[in-house]
């Protein structure tokens, strides 16, 4: 199973009871160990992204150097366009493709917006 144990709000969290990542989300790693349905069997592994940073890293690199990625306001984004479509894959991702959530926040500073959901949906 994978935990996404990092990310901006994580950051800022562990930054403000002064706890190192690992420290801060440790709580919410064992709880999750506790939520699981019965009927779920136990995850084999679990794969934590602070663990792979350096192999994140290379891989946005490596997508760089093939112009897959633009930055905008200090962040990095997948330049969808160039990812080729399949028959599964949306003809469109515009927001306008589909009535949005009332819980959606449009994102407009990427190239190609994009639809996030807030925590509630």
């Amino acid at each position: 199973m994978n935990l996404t144990d990092v990310d901006d709000r994580i950051i800022a969290n562990a930054a403000a009871q002064h706890l190192s990542i690992r420290d801060y989300t440790e709580k919410f790693v064992q709880a999750s160990s506790t939520i699981a349905k019965p009927s779920a069997s136990s995850p084999r592994a679990l794969g934590r992204a602070t663990d792979n940073i350096d192999s994140m890293v290379q891989l946005i690199q490596r997508l760089q150097e093939k112009t897959y990625t633009y930055p905008s306001e200090g962040s990095i984004y997948y330049r969808i366009a160039k990812f080729p479509t399949t028959e599964s894959s949306p003809k469109s991702i515009s927001p306008a493709s589909k009535p949005a959530p009332e819980s959606t926040t449009i994102v407009t500073k990427k190239k190609a917006p994009a639809i996030l959901r807030s925590e509630s949906s």
